[in-house]
């Protein structure tokens, strides 16, 4: 302000020069408070943009690790189908064994059961027989045993008649009315023999 009142005093008649001197000043000041703010702005900006930066890494990373699972599900999806197809055709092969199976064991349990009703059958059919055998075997040894009492009897009756006729002589008429069987023995004995036992 001195120099201005010097330079004022020395020339009276200039005061331009110093407005515009300080309007430079303040224009020149908040050119530069302006530059100021906004480097500020951009400093912040820069640093949010490299933190979105990285950000946006992190998150392509986790989309390629995340597509990366993607392709694995996809082939072990494709695994899993091709095992289910699989396991599928297996079934049916399964499935078709056991119909055969069943049908063949209904078959079987048919044919067991016709061959029991069958061997129920033979076993009556044998039981039966073995009953009629033994029928006729008692029949048989009851015929035989008559015949051996029937035999005891004509030997009792041939050794009497043959004792009668060595003690006392009786007529041929007499011992056929009585023993007509040893009768007819005595027919058919050779005659040596009745003369040695005479």
């Amino acid at each position: 302000m001195a120099l201005a009142r010097l330079g004022g005093a020395r020339r009276p008649e200039n005061y331009t020069w110093p407005g515009f001197v300080d309007a430079l000043a303040t224009l020149l000041m908040v050119i530069i408070f302006v530059l100021l703010v906004f480097v500020l702005i951009q400093v912040n900006l820069a640093y949010r943009v490299a933190g979105q930066d990285a950000t946006m890494n992190d998150m392509r990373a986790q989309i390629v690790s995340l597509g990366d699972l993607l392709n694995l599900e996809r082939k072990a999806n494709d695994e899993l189908k091709d095992e289910l197809a699989g396991i599928s055709s297996l079934l049916d092969a399964t499935t078709k064994e056991r119909d055969s199976l069943v049908t063949q064991l209904a078959n079987a349990t048919a044919t067991l059961s016709l061959r029991d009703s069958e061997i129920r059958q033979l076993t009556a059919i044998q039981a039966q027989t073995e009953e009629s055998l033994e029928a006729a075997r008692q029949t048989i040894a009851d015929r035989v045993a008559a015949l051996e009492a029937i035999e005891l009897t004509l030997q009792r009756h041939r050794r009497s008649s043959w004792n009668q006729r060595s003690r006392s002589p009786t007529p041929p008429r007499a011992l056929s009315v009585r023993l007509p069987a040893s009768a007819n023995l005595k027919r058919r004995t050779p005659p040596r023999r009745l003369r040695s036992r005479k």
